[in-house]
Protein backbone atom coordinates (compact mmCIF):
# COMPACT_ATOMS: atom_id res chain seq x y z
CA UNK A 1 0.00 0.00 0.00
CA UNK A 2 3.09 2.93 0.88
CA UNK A 3 4.66 1.86 -2.64
CA UNK A 4 0.92 3.03 -4.18
CA UNK A 5 0.65 5.84 -2.51
CA UNK A 6 4.05 6.88 -3.42
CA UNK A 7 3.56 5.98 -7.20
CA UNK A 8 -0.14 8.52 -6.79
CA UNK A 9 1.80 11.07 -5.22
CA UNK A 10 4.71 10.95 -7.96
CA UNK A 11 2.08 11.41 -11.27
CA UNK A 12 -0.03 14.11 -9.25
CA UNK A 13 3.21 16.03 -8.92
CA UNK A 14 3.73 15.59 -12.32
CA UNK A 15 0.43 16.58 -13.68
CA UNK A 16 0.46 19.51 -10.77
CA UNK A 17 3.63 20.65 -12.48
CA UNK A 18 2.80 20.44 -16.14
CA UNK A 19 -0.93 22.12 -15.22
CA UNK A 20 0.48 24.88 -13.65
CA UNK A 21 2.97 25.49 -16.76
CA UNK A 22 0.26 25.29 -19.05
CA UNK A 23 -1.99 28.30 -20.43
CA UNK A 24 -5.32 25.93 -21.23
CA UNK A 25 -7.58 26.84 -24.43
CA UNK A 26 -9.49 23.95 -24.55
CA UNK A 27 -10.47 20.51 -22.31
CA UNK A 28 -11.88 17.94 -23.29
CA UNK A 29 -13.07 14.63 -21.10
CA UNK A 30 -12.66 10.84 -22.15
CA UNK A 31 -14.88 8.45 -20.87
CA UNK A 32 -12.27 6.20 -20.02
CA UNK A 33 -11.20 8.41 -17.36
CA UNK A 34 -8.47 10.48 -18.43
CA UNK A 35 -9.05 13.66 -20.43
CA UNK A 36 -7.28 16.11 -22.71
CA UNK A 37 -5.65 19.82 -22.30
CA UNK A 38 -4.71 21.76 -24.96
CA UNK A 39 -2.29 24.63 -24.11
CA UNK A 40 -1.81 27.99 -25.85
CA UNK A 41 1.86 26.77 -26.92
CA UNK A 42 0.13 24.36 -28.45
CA UNK A 43 1.42 21.17 -26.68
CA UNK A 44 -1.75 18.82 -24.98
CA UNK A 45 -1.15 16.99 -21.54
CA UNK A 46 -3.13 13.71 -21.32
CA UNK A 47 -4.25 13.58 -17.76
CA UNK A 48 -6.61 11.62 -15.54
CA UNK A 49 -9.55 13.73 -15.12
CA UNK A 50 -9.06 14.41 -11.56
CA UNK A 51 -6.18 16.14 -12.11
CA UNK A 52 -7.48 19.00 -14.35
CA UNK A 53 -9.93 21.66 -13.55
CA UNK A 54 -12.59 22.54 -16.10
CA UNK A 55 -12.71 25.32 -18.33
CA UNK A 56 -15.29 27.29 -17.95
CA UNK A 57 -18.77 26.27 -18.69
CA UNK A 58 -17.35 22.68 -18.60
CA UNK A 59 -18.85 20.16 -15.52
CA UNK A 60 -16.33 19.99 -12.60
CA UNK A 61 -14.71 16.18 -12.42
CA UNK A 62 -14.35 14.65 -9.38
CA UNK A 63 -10.90 15.13 -7.12
CA UNK A 64 -9.43 11.54 -6.64
CA UNK A 65 -6.12 12.82 -6.18
CA UNK A 66 -5.31 16.43 -5.45
CA UNK A 67 -3.39 18.34 -3.02
CA UNK A 68 -4.53 22.21 -3.16
CA UNK A 69 -3.82 24.63 -1.45
CA UNK A 70 -5.88 27.31 0.38
CA UNK A 71 -6.94 30.65 -1.87
CA UNK A 72 -5.12 33.40 -1.01
CA UNK A 73 -2.00 31.55 -1.13
CA UNK A 74 0.58 31.19 -3.83
CA UNK A 75 2.75 27.57 -4.61
CA UNK A 76 6.20 27.84 -6.10
CA UNK A 77 7.43 25.27 -8.67
CA UNK A 78 10.86 25.06 -10.05
CA UNK A 79 10.46 22.76 -13.00
CA UNK A 80 8.95 24.16 -16.10
CA UNK A 81 7.98 21.40 -18.71
CA UNK A 82 7.48 22.56 -22.29
CA UNK A 83 8.02 19.86 -24.49
CA UNK A 84 4.89 17.25 -24.98
CA UNK A 85 6.31 14.14 -25.11
CA UNK A 86 8.21 15.02 -21.91
CA UNK A 87 4.71 15.22 -20.34
CA UNK A 88 3.39 12.39 -22.11
CA UNK A 89 6.13 9.65 -21.52
CA UNK A 90 5.83 10.53 -17.63
CA UNK A 91 2.18 9.73 -17.98
CA UNK A 92 2.02 6.61 -19.52
CA UNK A 93 5.31 5.38 -17.16
CA UNK A 94 3.19 6.40 -14.08
CA UNK A 95 -0.14 5.25 -15.42
CA UNK A 96 1.68 1.36 -16.08
CA UNK A 97 3.34 1.38 -12.73
CA UNK A 98 -0.59 2.29 -11.22
CA UNK A 99 -2.10 -0.54 -12.45
CA UNK A 100 -0.04 -2.63 -10.87
CA UNK A 101 -1.02 -1.86 -7.32
CA UNK A 102 -4.59 -1.31 -6.03
CA UNK A 103 -5.83 2.18 -5.99
CA UNK A 104 -5.48 5.20 -3.24
CA UNK A 105 -6.29 8.27 -2.02
CA UNK A 106 -4.14 10.64 -0.26
CA UNK A 107 -4.80 13.84 0.36
CA UNK A 108 -2.72 16.94 2.06
CA UNK A 109 -3.46 20.40 2.47
CA UNK A 110 -1.43 23.29 4.47
CA UNK A 111 -2.99 26.18 4.99
CA UNK A 112 -1.06 29.20 5.85
CA UNK A 113 -2.17 31.99 7.33
CA UNK A 114 -1.33 35.66 5.83
CA UNK A 115 0.06 38.04 8.14
CA UNK A 116 -0.41 42.11 7.64
CA UNK A 117 3.31 43.89 6.94
CA UNK A 118 3.04 47.95 7.09
CA UNK A 119 3.99 47.96 3.16
CA UNK A 120 2.19 46.18 -0.14
CA UNK A 121 4.68 43.86 -1.62
CA UNK A 122 3.10 42.25 -4.64
CA UNK A 123 6.26 39.88 -5.49
CA UNK A 124 9.30 39.58 -3.47
CA UNK A 125 12.11 37.87 -5.05
CA UNK A 126 13.80 35.22 -2.18
CA UNK A 127 16.50 33.29 -3.87
CA UNK A 128 14.68 32.93 -7.36
CA UNK A 129 11.21 32.06 -5.79
CA UNK A 130 8.58 34.02 -4.46
CA UNK A 131 7.75 34.40 -0.91
CA UNK A 132 4.81 32.69 0.66
CA UNK A 133 4.79 34.65 4.00
CA UNK A 134 5.78 37.86 4.45
CA UNK A 135 6.19 39.78 8.04
CA UNK A 136 8.40 42.70 9.71
CA UNK A 137 10.50 42.10 12.47
CA UNK A 138 8.59 41.09 15.58
CA UNK A 139 5.66 40.04 14.16
CA UNK A 140 4.42 36.52 14.53
CA UNK A 141 4.38 34.03 12.10
CA UNK A 142 1.90 31.35 12.19
CA UNK A 143 1.83 28.31 10.13
CA UNK A 144 -1.73 26.85 10.73
CA UNK A 145 -1.05 23.13 8.61
CA UNK A 146 -3.34 20.91 8.19
CA UNK A 147 -2.94 17.48 6.55
CA UNK A 148 -5.23 14.34 5.94
CA UNK A 149 -3.98 10.73 5.31
CA UNK A 150 -7.37 8.47 3.34
CA UNK A 151 -6.18 5.99 5.40
CA UNK A 152 -6.85 7.19 8.47
CA UNK A 153 -3.51 6.82 9.98
CA UNK A 154 -2.45 9.93 11.93
CA UNK A 155 -0.26 12.13 10.96
CA UNK A 156 2.89 14.12 12.28
CA UNK A 157 3.73 17.49 11.40
CA UNK A 158 6.97 18.75 11.35
CA UNK A 159 9.08 22.21 10.82
CA UNK A 160 12.31 23.03 9.82
CA UNK A 161 13.83 25.87 11.71
CA UNK A 162 13.33 28.33 12.62
CA UNK A 163 9.40 27.47 12.78
CA UNK A 164 8.59 25.71 16.64
CA UNK A 165 7.06 22.67 17.04
CA UNK A 166 3.42 24.23 17.00
CA UNK A 167 3.97 25.95 13.54
CA UNK A 168 4.72 29.10 14.71
CA UNK A 169 7.72 31.95 14.64
CA UNK A 170 8.13 34.87 16.78
CA UNK A 171 10.21 36.78 15.39
CA UNK A 172 12.26 39.46 16.66
CA UNK A 173 14.84 42.75 16.05
CA UNK A 174 18.20 41.28 14.04
CA UNK A 175 15.52 38.08 12.24
CA UNK A 176 15.37 40.14 8.75
CA UNK A 177 15.89 38.05 5.91
CA UNK A 178 14.99 35.15 3.79
CA UNK A 179 14.05 31.84 5.14
CA UNK A 180 13.26 28.34 3.22
CA UNK A 181 10.75 26.28 5.91
CA UNK A 182 10.31 22.55 5.14
CA UNK A 183 6.90 21.28 6.51
CA UNK A 184 6.68 17.97 6.74
CA UNK A 185 3.33 15.52 7.01
CA UNK A 186 4.47 11.76 8.30
CA UNK A 187 2.06 8.82 8.70
CA UNK A 188 5.46 7.33 10.70
CA UNK A 189 5.94 5.27 7.47
CA UNK A 190 5.54 7.40 4.61
CA UNK A 191 5.88 11.07 4.49
CA UNK A 192 5.34 14.71 2.40
CA UNK A 193 7.00 17.35 2.55
CA UNK A 194 6.62 21.20 0.95
CA UNK A 195 8.93 24.10 1.14
CA UNK A 196 7.30 27.77 2.33
CA UNK A 197 9.40 30.82 1.54
CA UNK A 198 9.53 33.32 4.55
CA UNK A 199 10.50 36.79 4.03
CA UNK A 200 11.01 38.77 7.03
CA UNK A 201 11.52 42.91 6.33
CA UNK A 202 13.60 44.63 9.25
CA UNK A 203 11.99 46.59 11.91
CA UNK A 204 12.20 51.04 11.12
CA UNK A 205 14.63 51.41 14.04
CA UNK A 206 13.56 53.54 17.16
CA UNK A 207 16.01 56.52 17.75
CA UNK A 208 17.68 56.55 20.40
CA UNK A 209 18.14 59.42 22.60
CA UNK A 210 21.02 59.77 25.61
CA UNK A 211 20.55 62.30 28.23
CA UNK A 212 21.08 62.35 31.89
CA UNK A 213 17.70 61.81 33.70
CA UNK A 214 18.51 65.04 35.87
CA UNK A 215 20.39 68.24 35.93
CA UNK A 216 20.55 71.11 38.88
CA UNK A 217 20.50 74.85 37.95
CA UNK A 218 20.37 78.01 40.31
CA UNK A 219 17.38 80.76 39.50
CA UNK A 220 19.28 83.04 37.03
CA UNK A 221 20.95 80.33 34.52
CA UNK A 222 20.39 79.53 31.62
CA UNK A 223 18.83 75.52 31.14
CA UNK A 224 20.29 74.08 27.71
CA UNK A 225 19.20 70.92 27.28
CA UNK A 226 22.00 68.98 24.33
CA UNK A 227 20.72 65.15 24.06
CA UNK A 228 22.67 63.23 21.57
CA UNK A 229 20.23 61.24 19.14
CA UNK A 230 21.05 58.68 16.85
CA UNK A 231 19.01 56.55 14.39
CA UNK A 232 20.16 53.03 13.20
CA UNK A 233 18.73 53.32 9.99
CA UNK A 234 20.41 56.70 9.42
CA UNK A 235 17.00 58.61 8.95
CA UNK A 236 16.49 62.02 9.52
CA UNK A 237 15.63 62.88 12.86
CA UNK A 238 13.83 65.55 14.44
CA UNK A 239 13.94 66.63 18.15
CA UNK A 240 11.06 68.51 19.99
CA UNK A 241 10.29 69.83 23.87
CA UNK A 242 7.38 69.69 26.00
CA UNK A 243 6.08 70.06 29.38
CA UNK A 244 7.95 73.11 31.51
CA UNK A 245 10.26 73.84 27.87
CA UNK A 246 9.17 74.11 24.30
CA UNK A 247 12.79 74.39 23.12
CA UNK A 248 16.18 73.07 24.23
CA UNK A 249 17.17 76.58 25.86
CA UNK A 250 15.13 78.38 28.57
CA UNK A 251 16.66 81.46 30.88
CA UNK A 252 15.14 80.87 34.31
CA UNK A 253 13.87 83.51 36.58
CA UNK A 254 14.32 84.27 40.32
CA UNK A 255 10.49 82.80 40.87
CA UNK A 256 11.21 79.37 39.22
CA UNK A 257 12.65 77.28 42.29
CA UNK A 258 11.28 73.78 42.18
CA UNK A 259 11.14 70.17 40.48
CA UNK A 260 9.82 70.09 36.62
CA UNK A 261 10.09 68.06 33.90
CA UNK A 262 11.01 67.88 30.23
CA UNK A 263 9.50 65.54 27.14
CA UNK A 264 12.15 65.38 24.54
CA UNK A 265 10.77 63.43 21.80
CA UNK A 266 12.65 62.10 18.67
CA UNK A 267 10.94 60.78 15.22
CA UNK A 268 12.65 59.61 12.28
CA UNK A 269 8.53 60.03 10.61
CA UNK A 270 7.68 56.95 11.13
CA UNK A 271 8.43 55.88 15.06
CA UNK A 272 9.15 58.20 17.59
CA UNK A 273 10.72 57.61 20.93
CA UNK A 274 10.55 59.86 24.00
CA UNK A 275 12.48 60.73 27.31
CA UNK A 276 11.67 62.47 30.30
CA UNK A 277 14.80 65.06 31.60
CA UNK A 278 13.98 66.03 35.20
CA UNK A 279 15.23 69.88 35.97
CA UNK A 280 15.75 70.95 39.60
CA UNK A 281 15.64 74.90 39.86
CA UNK A 282 17.57 75.54 43.27
CA UNK A 283 16.49 79.16 44.95
CA UNK A 284 19.15 81.67 44.73
CA UNK A 285 18.54 84.20 47.39
CA UNK A 286 19.14 87.79 45.77
CA UNK A 287 21.04 90.15 47.24
CA UNK A 288 19.21 93.52 49.19
CA UNK A 289 19.08 96.59 47.11
CA UNK A 290 21.11 99.40 49.48
CA UNK A 291 20.75 103.22 48.21
CA UNK A 292 22.17 105.86 50.40
CA UNK A 293 20.75 109.42 50.29
CA UNK A 294 21.09 113.04 51.62
CA UNK A 295 24.34 113.13 49.90
CA UNK A 296 26.83 115.58 48.38
CA UNK A 297 29.20 114.73 46.01
CA UNK A 298 29.40 111.28 47.75
CA UNK A 299 29.68 112.59 51.47
CA UNK A 300 28.05 113.76 54.15
CA UNK A 301 28.95 117.33 56.00
CA UNK A 302 28.55 118.46 59.69
CA UNK A 303 29.98 120.84 61.87
CA UNK A 304 30.88 119.77 64.99
CA UNK A 305 28.06 119.49 67.92
CA UNK A 306 25.39 118.50 65.10
CA UNK A 307 23.71 115.09 64.97
CA UNK A 308 25.12 113.01 61.69
CA UNK A 309 21.48 110.89 60.06
CA UNK A 310 22.60 108.58 57.71
CA UNK A 311 19.19 108.37 55.32
CA UNK A 312 18.60 105.14 53.26
CA UNK A 313 16.08 103.23 51.58
CA UNK A 314 16.51 98.96 51.14
CA UNK A 315 14.29 96.62 48.82
CA UNK A 316 14.29 92.47 48.74
CA UNK A 317 12.71 91.29 45.96
CA UNK A 318 12.51 87.72 47.57
CA UNK A 319 10.71 89.27 49.87
CA UNK A 320 12.50 88.56 53.25
CA UNK A 321 13.28 90.84 56.28
CA UNK A 322 16.35 93.43 56.06
CA UNK A 323 18.49 94.73 58.96
CA UNK A 324 20.66 97.19 58.70
CA UNK A 325 24.26 98.20 60.46
CA UNK A 326 26.58 100.39 60.28
CA UNK A 327 30.24 101.09 61.60
CA UNK A 328 31.51 102.90 64.61
CA UNK A 329 30.98 105.95 65.81
CA UNK A 330 27.16 105.59 64.17
CA UNK A 331 24.70 103.67 66.36
CA UNK A 332 21.55 102.78 64.38
CA UNK A 333 22.28 105.69 61.87
CA UNK A 334 22.45 108.72 63.52
CA UNK A 335 26.18 110.05 65.58
CA UNK A 336 25.91 113.17 67.75
CA UNK A 337 28.66 114.76 66.79
CA UNK A 338 30.99 117.10 69.78
CA UNK A 339 33.39 119.37 69.37
CA UNK A 340 36.43 117.96 68.74
CA UNK A 341 35.33 115.27 66.60
CA UNK A 342 36.13 117.38 63.66
CA UNK A 343 37.49 115.36 61.01
CA UNK A 344 36.43 112.64 57.63
CA UNK A 345 34.75 109.32 58.82
CA UNK A 346 34.64 106.46 56.51
CA UNK A 347 31.04 104.88 57.55
CA UNK A 348 29.92 101.15 56.32
CA UNK A 349 26.51 100.43 55.77
CA UNK A 350 25.64 96.90 55.43
CA UNK A 351 21.71 95.73 54.67
CA UNK A 352 21.68 91.91 55.37
CA UNK A 353 18.81 88.89 54.67
CA UNK A 354 20.72 86.84 56.83
CA UNK A 355 21.99 85.30 54.52
CA UNK A 356 23.60 87.58 51.84
CA UNK A 357 23.99 91.30 52.28
CA UNK A 358 24.68 94.45 50.76
CA UNK A 359 27.46 97.41 51.48
CA UNK A 360 27.87 101.05 50.95
CA UNK A 361 30.81 103.04 52.19
CA UNK A 362 29.83 106.87 53.22
CA UNK A 363 32.12 109.22 53.64
CA UNK A 364 31.39 111.62 56.88
CA UNK A 365 32.95 115.12 56.90
CA UNK A 366 32.74 116.40 60.77
CA UNK A 367 34.15 120.54 60.15
CA UNK A 368 34.91 122.05 63.10
CA UNK A 369 32.66 124.59 65.51
CA UNK A 370 33.38 127.90 64.70
CA UNK A 371 33.48 129.45 68.38
CA UNK A 372 32.20 133.31 68.54
CA UNK A 373 35.58 135.26 70.09
CA UNK A 374 35.29 136.12 73.66
CA UNK A 375 35.03 140.06 75.03
CA UNK A 376 35.72 141.19 78.23
CA UNK A 377 33.13 143.55 79.68
CA UNK A 378 34.45 146.81 79.85
CA UNK A 379 34.30 149.36 82.60
CA UNK A 380 32.18 152.73 82.23
CA UNK A 381 34.25 155.81 81.94
CA UNK A 382 34.19 159.21 83.20
CA UNK A 383 36.00 162.04 81.81
CA UNK A 384 36.35 165.60 83.32
CA UNK A 385 37.87 168.11 81.00
CA UNK A 386 39.40 171.45 82.65
CA UNK A 387 38.24 174.91 81.65
CA UNK A 388 40.31 175.53 78.32
CA UNK A 389 41.73 171.99 78.32
CA UNK A 390 41.45 169.20 76.17
CA UNK A 391 41.47 165.20 76.85
CA UNK A 392 41.64 161.82 75.29
CA UNK A 393 39.79 159.28 75.67
CA UNK A 394 41.08 155.42 75.36
CA UNK A 395 39.25 152.21 75.16
CA UNK A 396 41.39 149.10 75.71
CA UNK A 397 39.11 145.95 74.74
CA UNK A 398 40.84 142.73 75.76
CA UNK A 399 39.30 140.02 72.97
CA UNK A 400 40.61 136.48 72.02
CA UNK A 401 39.80 133.78 69.65
CA UNK A 402 40.45 130.11 69.70
CA UNK A 403 40.45 130.17 66.11
CA UNK A 404 42.51 132.56 65.33
CA UNK A 405 42.88 136.33 65.07
CA UNK A 406 40.22 138.57 66.22
CA UNK A 407 39.39 142.00 64.77
CA UNK A 408 37.96 144.77 66.86
CA UNK A 409 35.76 148.16 65.83
CA UNK A 410 33.76 150.22 67.08
CA UNK A 411 30.70 151.79 66.36
CA UNK A 412 28.57 154.99 68.04
CA UNK A 413 30.20 157.71 69.95
CA UNK A 414 33.24 156.64 68.79
CA UNK A 415 34.52 155.03 65.49
CA UNK A 416 38.00 154.42 66.88
CA UNK A 417 39.79 153.36 70.14
CA UNK A 418 40.27 156.96 71.22
CA UNK A 419 38.48 160.17 70.95
CA UNK A 420 39.71 163.78 72.14
CA UNK A 421 37.49 165.84 73.53
CA UNK A 422 37.77 169.80 74.40
CA UNK A 423 36.73 171.68 77.23
CA UNK A 424 33.16 172.43 76.59
CA UNK A 425 32.28 170.67 73.71
CA UNK A 426 30.41 167.25 73.54
CA UNK A 427 29.52 167.21 77.36
CA UNK A 428 27.57 164.67 78.96
CA UNK A 429 26.86 160.53 78.48
CA UNK A 430 27.82 158.84 75.46
CA UNK A 431 27.52 155.02 74.49
CA UNK A 432 30.74 153.69 72.49
CA UNK A 433 29.81 149.63 71.45
CA UNK A 434 33.03 147.79 70.91
CA UNK A 435 32.49 144.59 68.78
CA UNK A 436 35.16 141.98 68.32
CA UNK A 437 35.25 139.90 64.76
CA UNK A 438 37.21 136.61 64.09
CA UNK A 439 38.27 135.43 60.96
CA UNK A 440 34.90 133.15 60.22
CA UNK A 441 32.92 136.05 60.74
CA UNK A 442 31.81 135.51 64.17
CA UNK A 443 31.83 138.40 66.18
CA UNK A 444 30.80 139.54 69.78
CA UNK A 445 29.90 143.20 71.18
CA UNK A 446 29.90 145.01 74.44
CA UNK A 447 28.63 148.16 75.02
CA UNK A 448 30.76 151.15 77.04
CA UNK A 449 29.42 154.37 78.76
CA UNK A 450 31.59 157.42 78.03
CA UNK A 451 30.31 160.48 80.22
CA UNK A 452 32.14 163.92 79.78
CA UNK A 453 32.25 166.75 82.34
CA UNK A 454 33.42 170.32 81.49
CA UNK A 455 34.73 172.36 83.97
CA UNK A 456 32.68 175.66 85.28
CA UNK A 457 34.18 178.72 85.01
CA UNK A 458 32.93 182.39 86.28
CA UNK A 459 32.10 184.59 83.48
CA UNK A 460 34.54 186.42 82.53
CA UNK A 461 37.04 184.03 82.80
CA UNK A 462 35.75 181.04 80.60
CA UNK A 463 37.76 180.67 77.24
CA UNK A 464 35.91 182.31 74.38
Amino acid sequence: MNQKNNIILILALAMITAIAACTPVQYQPYPEGTSTLVCADGSVISCPDAAVTPVEGEEETDESLLIEIEEGEEETHEEEVTEEETHEEETEEVEEEATEEEDMETEVEIVEEETEVEEVVEEIEMEGSVADIVVVEGELVELATEASDPDGDELTLTYSEPIAEDGTWQTEIGDAGDYEVTVTASDGTEEISQVVMIKVFPQNAVPVIEIADEFTFNEGDVVVLEPEVTDEDDDEVAVSFSGWMDSESYETTFDDAGEYVVTITATDGKVEASKEVTIIVENMNRKPSLKISGMEDGKIYVVEGEEVLIEYVTEDEDGDEIEVSFSEPFTDGSWQTEVGNAGEYVIEVIATDGEVEASQEVLVVVEKLNAAPTLEALEDIYVSIPVGETKTIELSPVAEDAEGEVTLSYSGWMEESTKEIAWGVEGGEHTVTVTATDSEGESVSVDVKVTVNSAPCFIGDCPA
